[in-house]
């Protein structure tokens, strides 16, 4: 759910619970299939994101994280 008016990130399943946010910033690491089917985490791309938690129900969002790191990776 994108911000409110007032930059709150609400709950999409209860938007008036305003979403906790995890200390620091968690990542996203690229996987890519390898020929034996299984999947190997290419460290080298991944993005950074802060992490928002809903308390009552569990729902997570995630935001990127504006870097130079975060954003030229993307590919």
């Amino acid at each position: 759910m994108p911000k409110n008016e007032n930059g709150e990130i609400k709950c999409v399943n209860h938007p008036e619970q305003t979403m906790n946010r995890f200390d620091g910033e968690a990542a996203f690491i690229r996987a890519e299939l390898a020929d034996n089917g299984n999947y190997d985490l290419n460290e080298e791309k991944l993005i950074t994101v802060y992490v928002h938690c809903c308390p009552i129900c569990g729902y997570i969002e995630s935001y990127l994280v504006p870097s130079i790191e975060s954003t030229s990776l993307i590919q």
